[in-house]
């Protein structure tokens, strides 16, 4: 209530006063700053005081936009690594025995298609995570659905994703390296792929 009228009587209210659309109290540029009390025209107060209550800040935004664009590099990358192991590379191992103890934990060398098909899985990961298809209900929920994903392999481990795929079980530097370095990122990667999705 201001000046012993309810906000919503009128389109204008005493003082140079009138609510917007969302609720909120602003000053009436079309009224002398003098007859609206000292208020300055185009200053917003209600909820918040100038912010809508429950409305993330512009900070915590441009955060969780910069935390989704690190894991959109993350699998962009990621998506470019097995482009190059199917193009024939054994890159950071130096051979493809090694890579193929590495990454999946036996001297089975990926094929060309598995690479392409993981490569494009993860760079079209990467674009849902950076924006690509807008905020539409099914966008958000593929980022859901590639948080849930990564998140299902960072807590289940390298030794249930070898079950899963029919595969012998893993060599020990395998799951060294599961523990260390591929569950951890798996679950970081999540995360960022959460945060997409809530932003």
């Amino acid at each position: 209530m201001i000046g012993g009228r309810q906000l919503g009587e009128s389109h204008h209210a005493p003082f140079g006063i009138a609510e917007n659309d969302d609720g909120f109290a602003r000053v009436d540029p079309s009224v002398d700053a003098g007859d609206a009390g000292g208020f300055r025209p185009g200053i917003r107060w209600g909820k918040g005081l100038g912010e809508s209550a429950g409305r993330p800040s512009m900070t915590t935004i441009v955060s969780m936009k910069f935390v989704a664009l690190l894991g959109a590099a993350g699998l962009a990358g990621i998506g470019a690594v097995h482009a190059a192991w199917g193009l024939g590379s054994s890159w950071p191992m130096r051979t493809r025995e090694e890579l193929a103890d590495a990454v999946v934990g036996n001297d089975e060398t990926p094929g060309p298609e598995a690479c392409f098909v993981m490569a494009g899985v993860a760079i079209s990961a990467a674009a849902l995570l950076a924006g690509a298809g807008g905020q539409g209900r099914g966008p958000r929920t593929a980022r859901w659905m590639i948080a849930a994903g990564l998140a299902a392999r960072g807590v289940l481990g390298g030794r249930a994703a070898t079950r899963v795929l029919g595969l012998p079980d893993p060599s020990e530097r395998f799951v060294r390296l599961d523990t260390i370095v591929y569950r951890p990122l798996c679950l970081t990667l999540a995360a960022a792929s959460a945060t997409a999705a809530a932003n």
